[in-house]
């Protein structure tokens, strides 16, 4: 989840990780090298309704 300042990281519903710092706009897209790019699935992106540090 980025905010202003930092960005959190969840891992199935767990905050894992809080990064400070400025990040900017998100990017979407695939990269490889040597071999072919496939999407085959689906991210989903929620925003708790509370936070555990």
């Amino acid at each position: 989840m980025k905010l202003p300042g930092e960005v959190l990281l969840f891992v199935d519903g767990e905050q894992v990780l809080r990064v400070p710092g400025s990040w900017p706009p998100a990017r979407v897209g695939l990269m490889t090298r040597g071999a072919t790019a496939r999407y085959d699935g689906l991210m989903r992106f929620e925003i708790p309704t509370s936070l555990r540090d």
